[in-house]
């Protein structure tokens, strides 16, 4: 079975080299750390690809802005190299609750106790889980390795589940002037999680979508986190107020791409409920129907996490 913590791993690991043809003569690459690489959007403005969900590295005259931690173990290495870049962050993002979003969070606030993590008000109980549902096990086999038993207990004695949770929340809309830049946060209800924020910043022509894009993916699907598979559509389909044709946008996983893989991604559910729907109406179950392996998606990376999103759509419409 695919766990959320499987996925993280599969996501921290997976390398993905899909690019847009369009917007591929933009961007630079850069190598800066084994597993991680910033991929430079415009002046003052990478993302941080690599070991787990894509971040977004922004300098600013009073100080960096990451947008998204990765997973626990990249931490050390995440901030060494969004340090060198733009230098310490002096706030924080976090776009939803998953672990390869938030694992990283800790070593922020360990650093720096005047660092500010901002994340949707939904976010708190479950960020909570990341000490015991991620950072724990890691720990663990950490210990199992002499060159790293002693720093595995001196985390374990440290780390609290404060460490990743925001000390700022907001409910529907946020709009921060950081320095010289003006970011706008926004939450449109539940669609990959029940606190999926947006980040646009309109003066670089930027969206950080978090997962709610899964570019040329398969999404993935969490329903004991709050996710609705029949409303993610809806919420990708309502981002199109934010930016223009020219906007360039970080998906939670996927490359870099622009504005047409929110419809591509809303389009990859509505395809998928109406191939649930006829297997539902055929009396198809729904361990059955998660079985399934629609020709349509045979293209897509992470197959692996196809089944989930198949049951997470059959379980939402068998209950709507």
């Amino acid at each position: 079975m695919l766990t959320r913590r499987r996925f993280c791993a599969i996501a921290a690991t997976t390398t993905l080299a899909v690019a847009t043809p369009s917007l591929w003569p933009r961007f630079a690459w850069s190598q800066e750390s084994p597993g991680l690489t910033l991929k430079e959007l415009r002046d003052g403005a990478w993302a941080v690809l690599g070991m787990g969900g894509n971040g977004l590295l922004l300098r600013t005259d009073e100080g960096p802005v990451l947008v998204d931690c990765k997973v626990f173990d990249a931490a050390e290495a995440l901030y060494d190299v969004v340090s060198a870049k733009a230098g310490a962050p002096s706030l924080i993002i976090n776009t939803h609750h998953h672990g390869d979003h938030v694992g990283g969070n800790w070593i922020f606030r360990m650093k720096h106790a005047d660092v500010s993590v901002i994340a949707h008000r939904n976010s708190l109980p479950r960020t909570a889980e990341t000490l015991d549902q991620e950072a724990l096990p890691s720990l663990a086999a950490m210990a199992e390795n002499p060159e790293t038993t002693d720093r595995a207990a001196e985390l374990r004695s440290t780390l609290t589940a404060a460490h990743f949770q925001a000390d700022r929340v907001y409910d529907d809309r946020l709009t921060l002037n950081h320095g010289d830049i003006m970011l706008e946060l926004s939450h449109d209800g539940p669609g990959h999680t029940d606190n999926d924020t947006v980040v646009f910043i309109p003066q670089l022509n930027l969206l950080h979508v978090g997962d709610l894009v899964f570019h040329r993916l398969n999404g993935f699907v969490d329903m004991s986190g709050g996710c609705d598979p029949l409303r993610w559509p809806e919420v990708l389909r309502g981002l199109d107020r934010l930016g223009d044709a020219e906007t360039i946008v970080v998906p939670g996983h996927g490359d870099v791409c622009d504005k047409t893989a929110l419809p591509a991604m809303a389009d990859y559910f509505d395809q998928m409920r109406e191939i649930v729907e006829h297997a539902l109406a055929e009396g198809r179950t729904i361990d059955e129907i998660a079985e399934m392996k629609p020709a349509v998606f045979e293209n897509l990376g992470f197959p692996s996490i196809l089944p989930r999103a198949i049951r997470g759509m059959a379980e939402a419409l068998a209950g709507s």
